[in-house]
């Protein structure tokens, strides 16, 4: 059986002097930690690096970015082209991630927005 870590954030804490970009004085400002969080059991694209790319959904995650997928494709790219595997869970290790966002399809072609848009 595969163990899932979730990071849970700490209760805010009361606002400090001082500034800084992730300064506390000002709510709407998330840590990383916490967005990622938000993204627990929602579908994200994660960026490798290297030539690897993943898409899954968020299962859970520890306090080094170590994160646990299900239902992934992963996308390799090499010399003789894109490769692409299904793996149904998958544990990626904090230190290779260098991008995580939501996943949205994006659209293939340009007559796929203009039926969205019409």
């Amino acid at each position: 059986a595969l163990l899932v870590a979730t990071y849970r954030p700490r209760a805010p804490q009361p606002p400090t002097t001082g500034g800084g970009a992730m300064s506390q004085n000002n709510p709407s400002q998330l840590l990383p930690s916490e967005l990622i969080d938000r993204c627990i059991g929602s579908k994200i694209w994660v960026i490798m690096k290297g030539d690897k790319e993943l898409v899954g959904t968020l299962c859970g995650f520890d306090v080094y970015v170590n994160m646990v997928l299900e239902d992934v494709t992963e996308y390799e790219y090499t010399a003789e082209g894109r490769r692409i595997t299904k793996l149904d869970q998958i544990l990626l290790n904090g230190n290779n991630i260098a991008i995580v966002r939501i996943y949205i399809r994006t659209p293939t072609s340009l007559s796929d927005c203009a039926k969205r848009a019409g």
